[in-house]
């Protein structure tokens, strides 16, 4: 409480990035259990029904701050788009990627398969932490929470468009649209791979390192968000190496702002 209530940021909206942080401590906290073979598919069951009592507790705890929701006319547009993405990711994974490779790789995991330990076969050993939140998902035989987890992330992208520049938000509400309704946006959000979720962190951690620098970060705050920024960009190397550019970039940066 004393963290968010002493940013400067909309207070409110912050909480919007809750479930791409919370993603990432999952993965955070999965990736050693898993690496040294201590999982169990009654492990993933017990942390899917732990997760799910979660949800329905913040649900019973926030209730009052959902019924405070105004529908905006504004915003129809908006809301009908993300309304038809959500629609999407909750359809069956179809991507040929998906289901022959992350798919596949969050099975090995559900039964007891090790994490980057050999390299044959291929189309196994070679996937990620990411894959870890697909086992999770199937160990309570919902394909799709690889899914929704993508999805969540768009609470992210919403936040920092509308929060970047709040002297003009109808020009940024406008760039959102136009984000988050791309081919390539399409794509990624109706597949469980873990890509969007690590785009997300890379554009969260730019952002705030951007807040930093324009100093509407309390000094005695700055701390927990540089943590926050490492934290990201290393678990997005473990995810997916491919974001070992970015990342680097994105430390370098944060050296320069330092």
């Amino acid at each position: 409480n004393y963290f968010f209530k002493n940013v400067t940021i909309n207070n409110n909206s912050f909480y919007l990035n809750s479930p791409l942080i919370g993603s990432n401590l999952i993965i955070f906290f999965l990736t050693p259990i898993v690496y040294f073979e201590l999982h169990s598919p009654i492990l993933f069951k017990i942390l899917s029904f732990i997760l799910f009592i979660f949800f329905v507790f913040v649900i019973i705890k926030f209730h009052k701050n959902f019924t405070k929701f105004k529908f905006n006319k504004d915003h129809l547009f908006l809301y009908t788009i993300l309304t038809l993405l959500f629609f999407l990711c909750i359809s069956p994974v179809t991507h040929a990627d998906s289901l022959a490779y992350h798919m596949l790789g969050g099975v090995n995991y559900f039964i007891k398969g090790p994490l980057l330990k050999e390299l044959l076969p291929i189309e196994i050993k070679s996937v990620g932490s990411g894959e870890l939140l697909i086992a999770l998902g199937l160990s309570v035989g919902s394909e799709q929470f690889g899914t929704l987890v993508q999805f969540s992330s768009i609470l992210t992208i919403i936040y920092v468009f509308l929060n970047i520049n709040k002297s003009n938000k109808q020009i940024s509400k406008l760039i959102l649209i136009g984000v988050i309704t791309t081919p390539v946006f399409l794509f990624l959000i109706s597949s469980p791979k873990p890509q969007l979720m690590q785009i997300t962190n890379s554009l969260f951690c730019s952002f705030l390192i951007f807040q930093i620098y324009k100093k509407k970060i309390p000094d005695n705050l700055v701390n927990y968000f540089v943590y926050l920024i490492v934290f990201l960009s290393v678990l997005n190397v473990l995810v997916k190496y491919s974001f070992i550019l970015s990342s680097s970039f994105i430390g370098f940066i944060l050296f320069l702002v330092l």
